[in-house]
């Protein structure tokens, strides 16, 4: 039986509606940007990778978006909260992740909890390393049935604002059809033991009751990420080249960078991240910067040595 408190949902390929107010409300469906996923399973490796040195879990801005949504006929219609909302698989691969997931959590709960993060790491590590994400969608669970679930039962769509660490403050704003699900629909499954994986560590506030899930339809994606206006200039996107970082750069390696000059800092920033991703880093160091630096001025010299002997060659 079918729970009447939320709308239905209608997911077509290329279209998402509901029925409000006694009309249909239709938006066609975008995919969600390399440039914002990438950024999503960035962050998410920097944080397991923080998690297996057992670092402090700081705020996870990449997961932790400010979820906005409608309380209408209200004073102050603006409800907002921050929210764990999580990259999905495609719907063909649900099944496997949901049993990977829950056959990690079954064996972890066989020994201490801590004792078990890698085993939880490798699992999640498989999701986000594979070509199973889906572009098409974004996942939160429901724990407290409040404002954000009242709103959302009354008028199913809701932004999602994230916001990154400096230097370059990676800021995105999507829109989107929210369609609640109950514990038997796979989307929720698949939430369900996400969660569950990391229920009992620290940074969690640990919860036993999650009685819907959401599915995050996006309709609209806005790039916010911050970038230098030109005084006297209209608002023009000059995005800067910081703007182009997927992975974590420590501080002093930054201080390095702000020395290039900007035409140069992209480049730079490509070839050092590629390098990194090729060694599975989830962050650029000193050391790496070091060395890519290095390889790139040697190829240098050796090139301009080469012209150098072609023009010898040519005067003789």
């Amino acid at each position: 039986m079918s729970d009447t408190r939320y709308r239905e949902i209608v997911v077509g390929d290329a279209h998402v509606a509901f029925q409000a107010d006694g009309r249909e409300y239709s938006y066609p469906r975008v995919r969600l940007p390399k440039s914002f996923t990438g950024w999503l399973i960035e962050g998410r490796r920097a944080m397991y990778a923080l998690l297996e040195g057992r670092g402090h879990a700081p705020f996870f801005g990449s997961h932790l978006p400010v979820v906005v949504t409608c309380a209408r006929g209200t004073d102050f219609p603006i409800n907002t909260g921050n929210k764990g909302v999580g990259l999905a698989p495609v719907p063909q691969r649900v099944d496997h992740y949901c049993e990977l997931y829950r056959a990690t959590f079954e064996r972890s709960r066989q020994a201490a909890w801590e004792s078990s993060l890698a085993d939880r790491l490798a699992a999640v590590r498989s999701f986000i390393a594979s070509d199973d994400i889906s572009d098409e969608m974004l996942l939160s669970l429901e724990i407290f049935e409040r404002g954000t679930f009242t709103n959302l039962c009354d008028f199913p769509l809701a932004t999602l604002h994230y916001t990154g660490d400096g230097p370059v403050y990676r800021s995105f704003q999507i829109n989107a059809v929210v369609q609640i699900v109950p514990p038997e629909h796979p989307a929720y499954r698949f939430a369900f033991w996400s969660r569950q994986l990391f229920e009992y560590d620290a940074f969690h506030i640990t919860q036993r009751h999650f009685p819907y899930a959401y599915v995050f339809y996006p309709v609209e994606v806005r790039d916010k990420t911050p970038y230098p206006r030109r005084e006297g200039a209209q608002a023009e996107a000059q995005p800067q080249p910081w703007a182009e970082m997927t992975l974590l750069w420590d501080g002093e390696v930054l201080d390095l960078l702000r020395r290039a000059p900007q035409f140069v800092q992209r480049f730079i920033i490509r070839i050092t991240e590629e390098r990194a991703r090729q060694r599975g880093y989830a962050s650029v160091t000193v050391q790496l910067f070091n060395e890519v630096r290095a390889q790139y001025m040697e190829k240098r010299a050796q090139a301009a040595a080469l012209r150098e002997s072609r023009h010898g060659s040519g005067d003789a």
